[in-house]
């Protein structure tokens, strides 16, 4: 007499394994994150021994001495804001940022982040603004969201040229928002390493329960777009 044969069970990760593919995910972005972070203090390093070296060579001519200062002083202030935002955060990953979710009105706090950066009509904008007439609120924590925001807008400013325009645009899809900033650049000309920024980003908003994707156009300007759930 045949057997009937009963089907297998498809065996499915454990918890355990699921839990430690995560860690080893986490570890692979943190490592990745280090080497960056340790590429650019190495750079800003040299740079500002290369500044002290001319600056001892031009000891008898003030205007060089003083673009050297200049150069050196933007250096420093470049590497103060890099390990600010590493210390901010290891403080998100060890959970000591204070998140305070609420219902958010989008078009004042968009608002409040683009009005002083708009030009007057009589100049060339740097910043163009899309947004519809009319918005849904999102849950998000205030202030968390006005300094990835601000952090963004200021960097693809700063670091594009200065006749290209940023696009701050914001969309709706189902439940969800999407706030995107198109720019030429987020970090310096020749610089590589965006990755301490867009992880910063990405950690200030995840404890949001939203989500942070960049992405390179073809010709060349990267769009970073941040995505949060619309209140009920």
């Amino acid at each position: 007499m045949s057997q009937q044969c009963a089907p297998l069970p498809l065996s499915s990760p454990s918890l355990e394994e699921v839990e430690t593919a995560d860690l080893r995910n986490q570890l692979k972005s943190q490592q990745k994150l280090v080497t960056a972070i340790e590429r650019r203090v190495g750079r800003s390093l040299t740079s500002i021994q290369t500044y002290l070296t001319q600056l001892n060579q031009a000891v008898h001519d003030s205007s060089e001495w003083q673009i050297n200062i200049a150069s050196m002083a933007a250096e420093l202030q470049q590497l103060g804001d890099l390990l600010a935002d590493a210390t901010l955060l290891q403080k998100i990953e060890a959970g000591k940022v204070t998140v305070q979710l609420e219902a958010l009105d989008l078009h004042l706090l968009l608002d409040c982040v683009s009005r002083h950066l708009l030009a007057p009509k009589a100049e060339t904008p740097r910043l163009i603004c899309k947004f519809p007439a009319v918005l849904p609120p999102v849950i998000a924590d205030r202030d968390l969201l006005e300094e990835v925001l601000t952090d963004l807008l200021g960097r693809s400013l700063k670091c594009s040229d200065p006749d290209v325009t940023t696009i701050l645009e914001v969309n709706q899809l189902e439940s969800q928002i999407t706030i995107s900033i198109t720019a030429q650049r987020f970090v310096s000309l020749g610089e590589r390493d965006f990755a301490p920024e867009i992880a910063l980003c990405c950690k200030r908003v995840e404890v949001q329960n939203g989500a942070v994707t960049c992405q390179m156009l073809l010709d060349g300007s990267t769009i970073v777009a941040v995505t949060l759930p619309i209140a009920d």
